[in-house]
């Protein structure tokens, strides 16, 4: 591809005309347009300065539903929402059983059990457990991880099946799915996706990140996460680019995501972006011109040497016309042309004279 035009843009999130601070919105005062409609944008993002002040555990995803059963007393559910944070294994547990053993007491346990969860360094697995505080009641709880995904692998369980955690009125504790299937991930966040709903990228860009399926993407850029929190995120790019649809740019959006589809929120703070849009001519466009150039400079010569045989032409007409008059003038009069047949007559009747005396002396 050749370059024909390169614009630099800068933008910080304080300033934007509209949106907001993870997903703002900027008005172009000069819009871009494709000076060719064969021509194409490519966007390249040069840099970004993003804040590591967003949190690895946020709403909707930092919810849990319970349900406990003491039997006889009637059975129960509530929901735990753990404060969205960056959490240790530790600290997660902690916070975690804290809820749900207060969950359980504010239900109306008659006996409630004591909730245990323990992590091996050595596996990254946790395994939770339960035991009998009082009473002679058969007990489970269970914590239902299916439908969020994303809360069940920061303690290494997945989605596809439940906790459940009992007792029978012995106190002797039974368990299914008590140990994580999984190692523990505390910080998912391994990469931000800076995205554009104005930028649009052909059918040709796909990705498969927050869903089953695949889909035309919107990223422009993938930014890992290198720093720690309460740090900055700087990062330069030099060859990732996107080819874009637009035929004119005249409002830019961005917004940042990590796990979901979801804006990532930075708390306020204002991050940075330079991006670059280029317009392009592909080579199939060279190429065509290349030959458009041939093409005309054959045509050229053709009309030349059309315009170099008239002039020969007309040269050679005024020649003729020169020459026509003196051939007029040595032209044969009548008188002469009757005498000259005269002459062809008396020729043939000699021959034939002398050839009948040829014949006589053969005879």
């Amino acid at each position: 591809m050749t370059t024909v035009a390169m614009f630099s843009l800068y933008f910080d999130s304080k300033y934007r005309n509209d949106g907001t601070n993870p997903a703002p919105v900027f008005n172009l005062s000069t819009p871009i347009t494709l000076s060719n409609p064969n021509h194409r944008f490519v966007a390249t993002v040069k840099s970004v300065d993003i804040p590591f002040s967003f949190k690895s555990l946020t709403a909707p995803y930092n919810t849990l539903v319970i349900d406990y059963d003491e039997s006889p007393n009637p059975a129960f559910s509530f929901t735990i929402t753990i404060p969205p944070g960056n959490y240790s294994i530790s600290i997660l547990l902690s916070t975690f059983l804290s809820l749900v053993n207060a969950g359980i007491v504010a239900g109306g346990a008659a006996n409630p059990p004591a909730i245990g969860a323990t992590y091996d360094k050595n596996t990254g697995k946790v395994t939770f457990t339960i035991a009998k505080v009082s009473g002679a009641s058969a007990t489970t709880v269970v914590f239902f991880w299916t439908g969020n995904d994303l809360l069940a692998e920061f303690f290494g369980f997945l989605d596809t099946a439940n906790t459940t955690l009992s007792y029978n009125p012995a106190g002797v504790p039974s368990y299914i799915n008590n140990i994580s299937p999984i190692h523990v991930n505390c910080s998912p966040i391994s990469s931000l996706y800076i995205r554009s709903t104005t930028l649009t990228q052909p059918s040709s860009s796909e990705e498969e990140l927050t869903e089953f399926t695949t889909s035309v993407s919107d990223i422009l850029l993938k930014v890992p996460v290198t720093s720690p929190y309460n740090s900055w995120l700087y990062y330069q790019n030099s060859d990732v680019e996107v080819m874009l649809n637009n035929r004119i740019i005249d409002t830019i959006q961005f917004y940042v995501t990590a796990l979901t589809y979801d804006t990532i929120n930075f708390d306020g703070v204002h991050w940075k972006i330079h991006l670059q849009i280029k317009e392009v001519r592909d080579e199939w466009v060279d190429r065509a011109e290349e030959e458009n150039r041939k093409a005309t400079a054959e045509l050229q010569r053709l009309e030349n040497e059309r315009a170099r045989m008239l002039r020969e032409l007309e040269g050679l007409q005024g020649e003729m016309q020169t020459k026509l008059p003196s051939l007029q003038q040595v032209a044969v009069t009548p008188e002469e042309q009757k005498e000259a047949d005269q002459k062809v007559l008396e020729n043939e009747l000699m021959a034939e004279v002398e050839a009948n005396r040829e014949a006589e002396k053969m005879a």
